[in-house]
Formats: C-alpha cells, structure tokens, sequence
C-alpha cells in the first residue's frame, strides 16, 4: 500500500482496551490479551511491525486508563525510539501516539469518539480501525484493504466502510462444509456460535472485486426460536437491499474481524451520534441500514446532528429526497483466506495463531518479514514445527510438537507437548502430558499432570497427578 507520509492518507487505530474475558486467566487486566506472546513476541508488538511492513505511517493506540503494561512493552520493542512521554516512532517509519481512555469509557464506539475528541488523527485521514488481539502473518491483507477502499471511494457510489472479512469455511474430504466442532477437533480455526453471523453480499456479477454488505446479523439472532416450538428457522432478509441487476449471496463462513476502513465523514458520526456504544454492534449496522437511503439518515433527524451535518456536507439540499439521490454511500468489503488474518481471542483462535507463525518460521523467506521475527536466541525444531527460546531445561525423552516454550522454563523427564504454549519460567515435573493448553507465567505443574483444553492462571500450582480436559479455566 502506499501512502501519503505528509498527509496520513490512511491512519491507523488500534483498540487496546480491553483485558479478554475469553482467555481468563492468562489474560486479565494485569495482563492484557493484546501483550500475550505469540512466540514470544507481543500480539501489538507484532501488529504494529505489520502496519509498518504495510506502509503506514501513523498509528494511534487506544489504551485502558489503569493499563500499565503497555507502555513499558511499546518501549521496549526492537527498533522502537521514544520521542517523547506517549510518543514513539517504531523503525523510523511508523508515529505511534499511546492515548489513554477516560475510566469512563464504555465500548469501542466510545473509544473511537474519545481519539477524535484528542484530535490524535488528521481530520482528512481515512482510518484502519483493528482490535489489539488480531494476528496478521501476511500484510497484503491490509494492503488489499485500504486498496479496495481507495477504489470504492472513486468508484461509483462512494464508499463510506470497508470491512475486512476472512474465509474460514473448510470442507471434508467430500467436498461437504465442514461444522465447527469438527474443525475444533482437527484443531483448525473454529468459531463459538455468538461467532458466526449471516453475511449478506450484493455484487453486480460473480467477479466484482467491490461488493458491498447489505445485511449482517448474528447467527444467535436470525434463528432464534421466539415460540420454542422446534421450527425451522426462516431469514428476514430486507427485499429493497437486492439489487434489481446482480447477485446476492448469504453466508455464515465468512468471518468479520473487526478491522474497518472509514472515510473521514463517518468520523463526525462520533459526535452526532453519541449514544452508540460499539462500532461492530452499533454503528455497522447503521451504516448498512442507511447506506442506500443517503448520507443525512446516517446523521440522523435531531437539531445537533443536523448541524453537524450541514457543517460537513455544506453543499448539500435541504430535503431528504434530493440527499438520498446525491449522497448515497455503499458499505464494502475485502475478502482475503483465513489464515491471512486472525483474532487470537479465544484458546482455540490463540493457539492457531502460535501454530501458523511456527511452520511459518520453517520459511527462510517468510522469517525475513519484520512482523514474523522470531526472538534472539530462539532454537527451532523444523521437523515438528517447535520453537524454544533461552535457557529452557529439558529433561529426558520429551517430547514437544507444535509448541511454543518460553525462556526459563523447565521440562521435567518424558514430558509431551502438542499445541501448547508454555510462557516465562513455568516449571513441568516429570511425566506431564499438554495438549491443547497455555500455561502461565511462573506456572508449576506436578508430576504425573495430564491437562487438555486449558487456560492456566500466571503464578498457578498444579497438583501432581491431576487430570483436567475440557475449556476449563484453571485460576
């Protein structure tokens, strides 16, 4: 992607806040989700070397207000220069500007208003808004993105939002979809049902590289059985959002990850619009409700919003009739492959995340990529795709299979990993069996232990000889 450097035509915003409820207790607000290590190196820090391989130059990070990790961790980060108290520069390239929320602040529409009440972005950037937790291995994603959206707002009816949207469908053998318990079970990306949603694309025919979203509603939501009679459930699709020449089509294997490209006028939203809470749940949703109605519908009908309107678009009629003809908009997306672009919010979602970068590393080419760098001093094992970084203690006959293990920890004898991440200085006696699990910081685990599907706390003792399987959180 390229940029205007002077002019920020793009800037990106990433929302940080948040401590992670799905991956208590390795992530809470002492440590939050967006600092957990995927080999070894932070989710954000990782990020932000993506957003720099991707040619931005400006970036915005929006923190909690009782965050005190963050800063530390942006400092400290190789090429990283501090230019002055919550202002760094990261590889001579990227502005990042740490902006703390107010203790008040609820959701990520809030957020949003509270960096353009600080004036932290120009007022003529488009901007990239990504959650703190998404994992990026390959940064043609966000090129595409902002390459799209570029294209839509020239293009026709203007583009106001384009929506990053990933593959995550699978097929078995047969060529049949595969469901998420049987994608959980080989260990691929498998969604929870407040996951999946109905997408609805409307495009002019079956090549069109600008499609627009004409309905999105959770999978909860559209069948949910009101009368508790067991009937199959029936979509209410909106008929006027079917274009009159073109396709539609409806799916649920697509997965939104929360990364948005706005036009700066959808940024005024922020004041005229200030009940909304969430910009995922709130202000998509309007947007694609208003998109073929017009511009003004978005501002909404009260005297302050009107004023914001008219103050933006200064040019624009006085009825509504002649606004819906001159300033519809259009909600687009991108869509790239799943493994392109992940949220590491949940264990299964995490750990695939810490799997893909690991047979990622097997590539000389790929380990070249600033954002997929491994650690100084990490030893891989290719053959089944582990990463060790310093001083790890191995003890006889262990053996470790798509795993990460940070420095300081110890293996005790005829230890087995498969897909665990085991962060700074846990210590394993001997004969424990992982599968599927992040251990903690500092973690000690007995003799004898067999863990499967579990989280477990920083600081945690595990007894020996216990037995634990399941999505069991163990603080």
């Amino acid at each position: 992607m390229t940029t205007n450097n002077s002019h920020h035509e793009f800037a990106a915003l990433i929302l940080a806040a948040t401590s992670g409820n799905r991956m208590y207790p390795v992530a809470s607000s002492s440590h939050p989700k967006h600092l957990l290590p995927v080999v070894g190196i932070s989710l954000l820090i990782r990020l932000l070397n993506a957003l720099v391989d991707s040619g931005f130059s400006r970036c915005v990070i929006a923190l909690a207000n009782e965050d005190k990790e963050s800063h530390s961790e942006i400092k400290d980060a190789d090429g990283m220069r501090q230019t002055s108290g919550n202002r760094f520069l990261l590889r001579d390239s990227l502005a990042v500007v740490l902006h703390y929320l107010p203790s008040d602040c609820a959701g990520s529409f809030a957020a949003l208003k509270s960096v353009e009440d600080a004036a932290c972005i120009p007022a003529s950037s488009h901007i990239v808004v990504l959650p703190g937790d998404i994992f990026i291995t390959d940064t043609s994603a966000l090129k595409k993105l902002a390459n799209s959206h570029r294209e839509g707002c020239t293009n026709g009816v203007e583009t106001c939002c384009t929506m990053l949207l990933v593959e995550v469908g699978e097929e078995d053998m047969n060529g049949n979809p595969l469901k998420e318990s049987a994608k959980a079970k080989k260990n691929s990306l498998s969604r929870d049902d407040d996951q999946i949603e109905y997408i609805g694309l409307s495009m002019s025919n079956s090549s069109d590289s600008l499609p627009r979203v004409v309905w999105k509603q959770s999978k909860l939501d559209a069948e949910e059985d009101v009368n508790m009679v067991g009937s199959t459930p029936k979509l209410n699709f909106p008929k006027p959002r079917l274009l009159s020449a073109g396709i539609t089509r409806i799916r649920t294997d697509w997965h939104d990850v929360h990364v948005y490209c706005f036009s700066p006028w959808v940024r005024k939203l922020c004041s005229a619009r200030p009940s909304l809470l969430s910009i995922e749940g709130d202000l998509i949703p309007l947007l694609i409700e208003t998109q073929f109605r017009g511009i003004q519908f978005a501002f909404g009908s009260n005297e302050d919003a009107m004023e914001i309107y008219r103050k933006s678009f200064p040019l624009a009629k006085d009825t509504r009739d002649a606004i819906k003809l001159e300033h519809e908009f259009a909600v687009r997306t991108c869509i790239i492959p799943g493994t392109q672009a992940m949220r590491a919010c949940t264990l299964p979602a995490y750990l695939m995340a810490c799997r893909e970068l690991l047979s990622l590393t097997v590539s000389d080419e790929t380990v070249k990529k600033k954002h997929l760098f491994l650690p100084e001093g990490a030893r891989i094992n290719s053959k089944f795709h582990s990463v060790l970084l310093t001083n790890v203690e191995l003890g006889e006959k262990a053996q470790i299979k798509h795993s990460f293990v940070d420095s300081g920890t110890k293996l005790g004898s005829k230890c087995k990993l498969n897909n665990v991440v085991i962060m700074k200085n846990a210590t394993l006696g001997d004969n424990v069996i992982l599968q599927n699990a992040v251990i903690g910081e500092s973690c000690v685990i007995g003799e004898n232990s067999s863990l499967s599907y579990v989280r477990v706390a920083h600081g945690k003792s595990i007894p020996p000889g216990t037995k634990e399987k399941g999505d069991l959180s163990m603080d």
